[in-house]
């Protein structure tokens, strides 16, 4: 059988997708012979119906979990993009500017924070220069990339940048509704959802709180003409709604915000548990901390248990999709054993966790170390409050050195983390009587601190 495929592959008219691509995954030693042949379209006859099979792939590799050639695929698409005929002219550059925003979204869920930012504005740029002739066309999709960068400015600690494009977006939005609400309204409350997370994360909790509320009461009508469309959104609002009251200790109000999420997202689960389990997790797991942080130690139990026991069953069916789920709901079980002295299952959950993230690491290092060096630090945590002081040295040293490693490349990010992780060793130092080196620690952490302020 595998003779005839092959020979079927050779044939110059078989399709470069589903058959190529899907083959090299199945067949190994159809891999190379594909990359040539795909390389040579590209070159030589690069074409829309090229571009469209290429994202195809690309697609089909990434829901697939194979990402590594999903990301080559994505990179010949854009290659492909950049050989096709008449690259000045306004169709040629609208296949551009989509293939470059889908990389960019392949990227962002990778936290390939350098090959998103090339591709969203490289995107962003072609599509302004497209809507500067032809706003009503392309202004949505300037709005839309820009609230896409808004996520990257974020993650990457360059909050300016990130108010400017996220304000930037609101705008053409708002404006975009004013002549079509209908159309675009749906957008001006996701927008807003955006700068609520923005003012969230920079403690600008009023101004948060104002854009949320809108966003919602933007949503809630929309949904109840439309459930099956807008109730999702609804509950995603909620759930960051009640994220805020729980920061701000409105606590009865985050309780009963984060229960109305979890009802809506039960509900939606029933008919279509595919979907909507993973955000009945994410409610339950986040509704846990909730009850931690008060006091509420049976019911928060019981909602990360469950919400553990739905991120196990999704990671069967799609490890890699649900993995990194199941490990930060073990990290917060941890810390729930931990509050309630049940040191042995705290060292259970968070030793489980940290296998977790090397493992994900393995293959993501920029996605995961940092999960890895957080985790790393909890658990020497543990180990420092069960008086294992060497264990808890080094885990605290392995935290350390990759916090370094990564704010070598994103000092804004994990410098802070660096300084942090410093304090928290020259205490393991303290314990086990090695005085100076834990002054040595300190020292450096207050310095690093220093500089960090002198910059902000």
């Amino acid at each position: 059988m595998h003779g005839e495929l092959r020979t079927f592959l050779q044939e110059e008219d078989t399709p470069i997708f589903p058959y190529w691509c899907q083959a090299a995954d199945v067949l190994p030693e159809c891999a190379d012979a594909m990359w040539v042949r795909i390389s040579n379209h590209v070159d030589n006859a690069a074409t829309k119906e090229l571009v469209d099979d290429l994202h195809n792939a690309a697609k089909w590799f990434e829901e697939n979990y194979k990402c590594d050639v999903a990301d080559k695929l994505y990179q010949q698409m854009i290659a492909a993009c950049r050989n096709l005929p008449n690259q000045d002219n306004d169709e040629t550059q609208v296949i551009l500017a989509g293939a470059l925003f889908r990389y960019g979204c392949f990227s962002q869920k990778l936290n390939h924070y350098l090959e998103m930012e090339i591709a969203y504005t490289e995107s962003l740029a072609t599509y302004r220069n497209l809507a500067s002739t032809t706003p009503s066309t392309y202004l949505p999709d300037v709005a839309l990339t820009l609230n896409n960068l808004v996520d990257l400015y974020t993650d990457t600690h360059r909050f300016d940048e990130a108010e400017k494009a996220v304000t930037e977006s609101l705008d053409i939005r708002r404006g975009l509704a004013a002549a079509n609400p209908e159309v675009y309204l749906p957008d001006v409350a996701e927008t807003l959802n955006s700068l609520a997370a923005l003012y969230h994360s920079t403690n600008r909790f009023d101004e948060a709180l104002a854009a949320c509320t809108e966003s919602l009461d933007i949503l809630r009508p929309l949904a109840t003409a439309n459930p099956d469309v807008y109730l999702p959104d609804v509950a995603e609002i909620l759930n960051n709604l009640a994220a805020l009251y729980h920061s701000t200790n409105r606590f009865d109000e985050a309780l009963d915000v984060f229960t109305e999420s979890l009802d809506i997202r039960r509900g939606l689960a029933s008919a279509n548990p595919a979907a909507y389990l993973p955000n009945v997790a994410l409610v339950l797991n986040n509704l846990g901390v909730h009850y931690h942080s008060t006091n509420h130690f049976d019911e928060a139990l019981a909602a990360c248990t469950e919400s553990l026991d739905t991120y196990r069953t999704l990671a069967t069916a799609h490890p890699a999709a649900y993995l990194p789920d199941v490990a930060l709901t073990l990290n917060n079980l941890a810390a729930l054993y931990y509050s309630t002295n049940h040191f042995d299952e705290a060292l259970a959950a968070r030793t489980e966790s940290l296998d977790t993230y090397r493992t994900l690491a393995t293959a993501n290092p920029a996605a995961y170390l940092p999960d890895v060096a957080l985790t790393l630090n909890n658990l020497a945590a543990l180990y420092h409050s069960t008086n294992r002081f060497d264990e808890a040295l080094v885990a605290c040293t392995e935290s350390l050195d990759t916090y370094r490693t990564l704010a070598t490349a994103h000092p804004a990010m994990y410098l802070p983390a660096v300084a942090q992780t410093l304090n928290k060793l020259s205490n393991h130092y303290y314990s086990s009587n090695r005085l100076d080196e834990a002054k040595e620690a300190r020292t450096e952490a207050d310095e690093i601190t220093r500089k960090l302020m002198n910059r902000s």
